[in-house]
């Protein structure tokens, strides 16, 4: 069933393709649904090539993560009016476990979004 709802969800947003750059991200957040599904079964399959299978799914998983942020930095305006927004805040300290090696407070700006995108 999560197959085919998915596969029908892409459909209708191919159907009304209004906002490309957007709508782009999101088919491949909604392909992760079909793609587990896949692996799931050929996994179950082919025990043998479970390995493998588990790569190509793992890439497609980390993939889809950098799209999602993509889609919410575009949400924001893109990548200059998330900078403007980023900048418009107070420094900050990093989080556990980051805490502990990067100690003083850091400003939001260009160089940390372009780290985030690293990540």
């Amino acid at each position: 069933i999560a197959v085919t709802l998915s596969f029908w969800l892409v459909w209708q947003h191919l159907l009304n393709y209004t906002q490309p750059p957007l709508q782009q991200k999101i088919i491949r957040i909604i392909l992760m649904v079909p793609i587990y599904s896949i692996h799931s079964w050929c996994a179950l399959r082919f025990r043998h090539n479970a390995v493998y299978l588990n790569l190509i799914r793992d890439t497609y998983e980390s993939y889809v993560v950098y799209q999602f942020f993509s889609l919410l930095v575009a949400y924001m305006g893109g990548d200059e009016e998330c900078v403007v927004i980023l900048r418009k805040q107070p420094p900050m300290m990093a989080v556990f476990p980051v805490n502990l090696y990067v100690t003083k407070p850091f400003r939001q700006g260009s160089s940390f979004l372009r780290r985030i995108y690293l990540c």
